[in-house]
C-alpha cells in the first residue's frame, strides 16, 4: 500500500513539474486600433506548438456599434505574424499582415494591414501587452493606407 501511494505521489509531481516547462505560445488580448480599427478580442498562436517565436496565426472579432443612427460595424482581423526575438528574452518584434474583414449595414469591405510592433510577452503564462502602428492599406473610404497606432494587453498561456 505504501508503494501504491508513493507511486502516485511521484506520478502526480512529475505531471506538476512538467506543466512548469511547457511553452507558452498562445494568447489571447484585447487589441484597441490597429487592424480592429477601434477595438476586438483576438486569439493568437504559433503554427508550430512547440515555439514560442516564429510564425503564427491571429483571429478576432470585434467592432462599435450605437454611432447614433442605430448603425455600426463589425471587424474581424485575421492575420499572420511573425516573433522575432531571442527565446530566453521576454522582449518580441512582432510583424504580422492580413485583412480584416469589415461589415455594416450598406458595404463590406477587406482592407489589407501590415503592422510593426514591440510585444513583452513573458517566457511562461502570463500578462503580456504590445504597441506598435498598423496601416490599413486599400480604404477607399479614407482616401488610401490608414497609418493607426495600436495598443494590446492580455495573457500568454
Amino acid at each position: 500500500m505504501k508503494r501504491l501511494f508513493w507511486a502516485l505521489v511521484c506520478i502526480a509531481a512529475t505531471g506538476v513539474l512538467a506543466a512548469q516547462d511547457r511553452i507558452a505560445n498562445r494568447a489571447f488580448y484585447a487589441e484597441f486600433g490597429g487592424a480592429s480599427l477601434i477595438y476586438s478580442a483576438n486569439i493568437d498562436g504559433r503554427f508550430i506548438p512547440a515555439q514560442r517565436l516564429g510564425s503564427g496565426y491571429r483571429v478576432g472579432i470585434g467592432g462599435f456599434f450605437g454611432t447614433g443612427d442605430g448603425s455600426g460595424i463589425v471587424v474581424a482581423p485575421l492575420g499572420i505574424n511573425s516573433l522575432i526575438g531571442r527565446s530566453d528574452s521576454p522582449h518580441i518584434f512582432e510583424v504580422s499582415y492580413g485583412a480584416t474583414f469589415m461589415y455594416n449595414d450598406k458595404n463590406t469591405y477587406w482592407p489589407v494591414h501590415i503592422g510593426f510592433a514591440y510585444r513583452r510577452q513573458p517566457l511562461n503564462e502570463g500578462f503580456m501587452w504590445e504597441a506598435g502602428i498598423t496601416t490599413l492599406l486599400f480604404v477607399y473610404k479614407f482616401g488610401g493606407p490608414l497609418p493607426l497606432p495600436t495598443l494590446s494587453l492580455g495573457y500568454v498561456f
